[in-house]
């Protein structure tokens, strides 16, 4: 099994499910990202 120390991932900014799944599961907002004008992608980390 792989060890880890930080976990990064992205999802858009409008998916709310995502989006409230990465916070109730630990993980913190570090940033957002315009990638359109019709789509933002929202990052988040988890430290071990």
């Amino acid at each position: 099994m792989e060890k880890f120390e930080t976990i990064v991932v992205s999802t858009g900014t409008q998916n709310a499910p995502a989006v409230a799944f990465y916070l109730k599961n630990g993980f913190l907002k570090t940033g957002e990202t315009q990638i359109t004008e019709f789509l933002s992608l929202t990052t988040f980390k988890k430290q071990k």
